[in-house]
């Protein structure tokens, strides 16, 4: 096994990235031990750590799991794309409704 240059913290963050795509059936220690290139123990310390700011959790089948929350941090940026995207449209109008009658007065203009 490597160890990983940047420590416990990127760890942490590719643990949670490989949980988010097995939310409901988790994954083995084994399993993100060699997904991450890491020792099982540093799994364990890992998940320890995760479990207890909330992140993730161990299943009843011994696997591990993300929890609700950082799934719901999806669902968030999810959220306020969706705000960017609605004012985006909004000011689209906005700017086409004052084309047209820029266009309009142009119009009269050329026909005056």
């Amino acid at each position: 096994m490597s160890k990983d240059p940047l420590g416990q913290t990127a760890r942490c963050f590719r643990i949670i990235k490989y949980l988010c795509g097995h939310a409901l059936d988790g994954m083995s220690n084994k399993e993100l031990a060699a997904a991450l290139r890491t020792s099982p123990a540093n799994v364990c310390r890992d998940m320890k750590l995760l479990a207890a700011l909330g992140l993730a959790e161990t299943l009843p089948s011994g696997r591990y799991a993300p929890t609700p929350e950082p799934l719901s941090w999806v669902t968030l940026y999810k959220a306020g794309i969706g705000m960017i995207t609605a004012r985006s449209a909004e000011f689209d109008r906005r700017v086409e409704v004052r084309a047209v009658r820029l266009s309009d007065e142009l119009t009269q203009l050329h026909q005056e």
